[in-house]
């Protein structure tokens, strides 16, 4: 009887080993790190300049600047209200260290008046462009078009207007993203 009991012991600590082994492995293997909790996205009510967008949105252009990579963003809400954000570079101050790009809302410009990195506003954005993505029919294929864009089998000159605009607000997602995991 004892013999059985310490062979069950055992066989359950190598299955509880063996699934915690796994679990890590997949993990690693997802190449994306959990999001810290308090660098989670936030629900648009966090961000009084987004509290007021309804969902889905649509992209309706997305402006790249020649000063370092500042790339001006306007999106349509689902009661037809235009909006617009610009990821603001200050690649060209040469501040050393160089100063992180920052949000700018309520223009698709650069501007001075920006929101901090990692803030409420910032977070409540990367919320809306996850769902934005997730929503996206075109996404896998535009994927396919960003890797072959970046092997330069092709290039944006390639891709219609509206899929040119969606890459680049997708590059803008992976900036939020990377910056805003911890």
């Amino acid at each position: 009887m004892k013999a059985s009991r310490g062979r069950g012991f055992i066989v359950g600590s190598v299955a509880l080993l063996a699934a915690c082994v796994l679990a890590t492995v997949c993990f690693m293997r997802s190449g994306r790190r959990p999001l810290h909790p308090s660098a989670r996205p936030l629900p648009l009510s966090a961000s009084p300049f987004l509290r007021d967008v309804v969902e889905p949105i649509a992209i309706v252009q997305a402006l790249p600047f020649s000063d370092g990579g500042s790339v001006g963003v306007q999106y349509r809400d689902a009661r037809g209200v235009e909006r617009s954000f610009c990821l603001v570079s200050f690649a060209l101050d040469f501040d050393d260290p160089p100063r992180p790009s920052e949000v700018a809302f309520g223009s698709v410009f650069p501007s001075r008046v920006t929101t901090p990195v990692g803030s409420d506003d910032e977070r409540a954005l990367l919320g809306l462009l996850e769902r934005w993505a997730a929503a996206d029919p075109e996404g896998r294929e535009l994927d396919r078009q960003s890797h072959r864009i970046s092997r330069r089998e092709i290039s944006y000159g390639d891709l219609s207007a509206d899929a040119g605009f969606k890459l680049v607000v997708r590059s803008i997602l992976r900036k939020l993203r990377a910056r805003n995991e911890k």
